[in-house]
């Protein structure tokens, strides 16, 4: 997965009486390195394969399946699948679907060329349409 950078300047008010904006500027930051991480995170998973950190750590397929899989029976389980128990094959269906997902995401996972921003409007991952409305991702 290609790394993007966005580099900005901030000029950081260092005086006391402006002491709420600089912390108010420090949480934006916290929150959204947070957030990217979070988004990561949910791309590393949907993936599916292994992977090796910036420390050279390498997280193993297997690792990533199970995190994967341990994802989608909390969700099941969040959405009322522990009334209904958890049906087999139900969790494998939804890691090839968030693959798929993935692949709409991230063309070059998959040999094409593009973004999934030049993707938008023309199907839904599942190549579905409703009613021949255009889908919203």
């Amino acid at each position: 997965m290609p790394t993007r950078a966005i580099k900005l300047k901030l000029i950081v008010p260092r005086g006391l009486e402006q002491r709420a904006l600089a912390q108010t500027l420090w949480h934006t930051h916290a929150t959204v390195n947070a957030a990217v991480h979070a988004y990561e995170s949910a791309l590393l998973l949907m993936r599916g394969t292994g992977y090796t950190t910036g420390a050279d750590d390498v997280i193993g397929a297997a690792q990533v399946q199970g995190d994967l899989e341990a994802l989608v029976v909390a969700a099941q389980q969040r959405n009322g699948g522990a009334e209904r128990g958890i049906q087999p094959g139900l969790t494998e269906q939804i890691a090839a679907d968030l693959r798929a997902l993935y692949e709409a995401m991230v063309p070059s996972s998959i040999g094409q060329e593009g973004s999934a921003q030049e993707k938008r409007g023309q199907t839904t991952f599942l190549g579905r349409r409703r009613n021949g409305d255009r889908p919203r991702f």
